[in-house]
Protein backbone atom coordinates (compact mmCIF):
# COMPACT_ATOMS: atom_id res chain seq x y z
CA UNK A 1 0.00 0.00 0.00
CA UNK A 2 1.23 3.55 -1.09
CA UNK A 3 1.02 6.62 1.00
CA UNK A 4 -2.52 7.99 0.59
CA UNK A 5 -3.87 5.01 -1.21
CA UNK A 6 -6.40 2.86 -0.14
CA UNK A 7 -6.65 -0.85 0.67
CA UNK A 8 -7.22 -3.38 -1.69
CA UNK A 9 -10.62 -5.16 -1.08
CA UNK A 10 -8.60 -8.33 0.06
CA UNK A 11 -6.86 -6.00 2.72
CA UNK A 12 -10.41 -4.67 3.95
CA UNK A 13 -11.91 -8.40 4.16
CA UNK A 14 -8.44 -9.93 5.99
CA UNK A 15 -9.32 -6.75 8.40
CA UNK A 16 -13.33 -7.16 8.56
CA UNK A 17 -13.03 -10.98 9.80
CA UNK A 18 -9.74 -11.39 11.66
CA UNK A 19 -8.75 -7.77 13.27
CA UNK A 20 -6.06 -8.66 15.41
CA UNK A 21 -4.14 -10.47 12.65
CA UNK A 22 -3.89 -7.79 10.44
CA UNK A 23 -0.54 -5.22 9.67
CA UNK A 24 -0.47 -2.14 12.13
CA UNK A 25 0.06 -0.31 9.11
CA UNK A 26 -3.26 -1.54 7.59
CA UNK A 27 -5.39 -0.82 11.12
CA UNK A 28 -3.82 2.99 11.34
CA UNK A 29 -4.75 3.69 8.02
CA UNK A 30 -8.09 2.24 8.65
CA UNK A 31 -8.33 4.01 11.95
CA UNK A 32 -7.80 7.40 9.43
CA UNK A 33 -9.64 6.37 6.31
CA UNK A 34 -13.35 7.03 6.81
CA UNK A 35 -13.58 5.26 3.41
CA UNK A 36 -11.64 2.21 3.83
CA UNK A 37 -13.63 2.23 7.94
CA UNK A 38 -17.18 2.43 6.22
CA UNK A 39 -16.23 -1.02 3.39
CA UNK A 40 -15.12 -2.48 6.95
CA UNK A 41 -18.21 -1.78 8.75
CA UNK A 42 -19.67 -3.40 5.38
CA UNK A 43 -18.52 -6.63 5.49
CA UNK A 44 -18.39 -7.19 9.20
CA UNK A 45 -22.11 -6.67 9.05
CA UNK A 46 -22.27 -9.08 5.35
CA UNK A 47 -20.17 -12.07 7.10
CA UNK A 48 -22.30 -11.51 10.82
CA UNK A 49 -25.86 -11.66 7.96
CA UNK A 50 -24.22 -14.93 6.65
CA UNK A 51 -23.60 -16.54 9.94
CA UNK A 52 -27.16 -15.73 11.51
CA UNK A 53 -29.04 -17.60 8.10
CA UNK A 54 -30.33 -20.96 8.72
CA UNK A 55 -28.84 -23.84 6.97
CA UNK A 56 -31.02 -24.51 3.47
CA UNK A 57 -33.59 -27.82 4.77
CA UNK A 58 -35.58 -29.96 2.33
CA UNK A 59 -38.68 -31.45 2.92
CA UNK A 60 -38.14 -34.82 1.54
CA UNK A 61 -35.57 -37.52 2.16
CA UNK A 62 -33.42 -37.52 -0.85
CA UNK A 63 -31.03 -40.55 -0.27
CA UNK A 64 -34.32 -43.14 -1.38
CA UNK A 65 -35.06 -41.49 -4.43
CA UNK A 66 -31.59 -41.47 -5.72
CA UNK A 67 -30.89 -45.09 -4.62
CA UNK A 68 -34.20 -45.66 -6.57
CA UNK A 69 -32.49 -44.80 -9.82
CA UNK A 70 -29.66 -46.57 -9.25
CA UNK A 71 -29.71 -49.97 -11.07
CA UNK A 72 -29.59 -53.07 -8.67
CA UNK A 73 -25.62 -54.85 -9.58
CA UNK A 74 -25.77 -58.40 -10.99
CA UNK A 75 -23.55 -61.19 -9.43
CA UNK A 76 -20.92 -61.28 -10.81
CA UNK A 77 -19.42 -64.78 -9.07
CA UNK A 78 -20.46 -67.39 -11.80
CA UNK A 79 -17.44 -66.56 -13.88
CA UNK A 80 -14.99 -66.09 -11.30
CA UNK A 81 -15.89 -69.29 -9.33
CA UNK A 82 -15.27 -70.99 -12.97
CA UNK A 83 -11.88 -69.16 -12.83
CA UNK A 84 -10.96 -70.15 -10.19
CA UNK A 85 -11.90 -73.95 -10.23
CA UNK A 86 -10.16 -73.80 -13.41
CA UNK A 87 -6.44 -72.64 -11.46
CA UNK A 88 -7.06 -74.92 -8.76
CA UNK A 89 -7.95 -78.19 -10.96
CA UNK A 90 -4.54 -76.92 -13.28
CA UNK A 91 -2.56 -76.60 -9.89
CA UNK A 92 -4.00 -79.97 -8.62
CA UNK A 93 -3.37 -81.60 -12.28
CA UNK A 94 0.52 -80.14 -12.41
CA UNK A 95 1.04 -81.71 -9.11
CA UNK A 96 0.26 -85.06 -10.01
CA UNK A 97 1.96 -85.29 -13.60
CA UNK A 98 5.11 -83.83 -11.74
CA UNK A 99 5.23 -87.16 -9.19
CA UNK A 100 4.30 -89.44 -11.27
CA UNK A 101 6.82 -87.89 -14.11
CA UNK A 102 9.17 -88.42 -10.92
CA UNK A 103 8.39 -91.36 -9.86
CA UNK A 104 6.91 -93.44 -13.26
CA UNK A 105 8.03 -96.60 -14.85
CA UNK A 106 9.30 -96.67 -18.38
CA UNK A 107 5.57 -97.16 -19.69
CA UNK A 108 4.73 -94.06 -17.61
CA UNK A 109 7.56 -91.93 -18.77
CA UNK A 110 6.66 -92.16 -22.56
CA UNK A 111 3.49 -90.53 -21.42
CA UNK A 112 4.53 -88.03 -19.55
CA UNK A 113 7.36 -87.09 -21.34
CA UNK A 114 8.25 -83.76 -22.19
CA UNK A 115 6.45 -82.77 -25.17
CA UNK A 116 3.30 -84.08 -23.90
CA UNK A 117 3.82 -81.77 -20.60
CA UNK A 118 4.37 -78.77 -23.13
CA UNK A 119 1.20 -78.93 -25.08
CA UNK A 120 -0.86 -79.86 -21.89
CA UNK A 121 0.59 -76.34 -20.23
CA UNK A 122 -0.19 -74.79 -23.51
CA UNK A 123 -3.49 -75.83 -24.61
CA UNK A 124 -4.60 -75.10 -20.56
CA UNK A 125 -2.79 -71.51 -21.04
CA UNK A 126 -4.82 -71.02 -24.14
CA UNK A 127 -8.35 -72.51 -22.47
CA UNK A 128 -8.31 -70.10 -19.46
CA UNK A 129 -7.15 -67.09 -22.26
CA UNK A 130 -10.12 -67.88 -24.17
CA UNK A 131 -12.45 -67.98 -21.06
CA UNK A 132 -10.84 -64.55 -20.16
CA UNK A 133 -11.16 -62.92 -23.27
CA UNK A 134 -15.22 -64.21 -23.56
CA UNK A 135 -15.72 -63.13 -20.33
CA UNK A 136 -14.24 -59.30 -20.81
CA UNK A 137 -15.85 -59.68 -24.34
CA UNK A 138 -19.37 -60.15 -22.74
CA UNK A 139 -19.01 -57.66 -20.41
CA UNK A 140 -17.95 -54.96 -22.90
CA UNK A 141 -21.23 -56.04 -24.70
CA UNK A 142 -23.37 -55.75 -21.89
CA UNK A 143 -21.87 -51.81 -20.97
CA UNK A 144 -22.02 -51.07 -24.39
CA UNK A 145 -26.06 -51.98 -24.20
CA UNK A 146 -26.28 -50.05 -21.48
CA UNK A 147 -25.25 -46.90 -22.77
CA UNK A 148 -27.33 -47.25 -26.04
CA UNK A 149 -30.42 -47.72 -24.45
CA UNK A 150 -32.60 -44.84 -25.29
CA UNK A 151 -33.07 -42.19 -22.50
CA UNK A 152 -30.01 -43.56 -20.68
CA UNK A 153 -27.41 -41.38 -22.73
CA UNK A 154 -29.20 -38.34 -24.01
CA UNK A 155 -31.73 -36.79 -22.34
CA UNK A 156 -32.37 -33.59 -23.57
CA UNK A 157 -33.49 -34.35 -27.38
CA UNK A 158 -31.74 -31.54 -28.57
CA UNK A 159 -28.54 -31.65 -27.24
CA UNK A 160 -25.54 -34.57 -28.40
CA UNK A 161 -23.66 -35.81 -25.76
Amino acid sequence: MKTGDHLSNTEIQQYALDGKGTDQVLAGHIAQCAQCAGRVQFYQKMARSISEMPGETFDFELAPLVLAQVPARKSKQAPELVFVVCISLIGILAGVGLLSYQHAGPVSAMLWNRGTIVYGFVTICGLLFGFLAVNLLQEYIIKIHRLDAPGKLQQYPRTTV
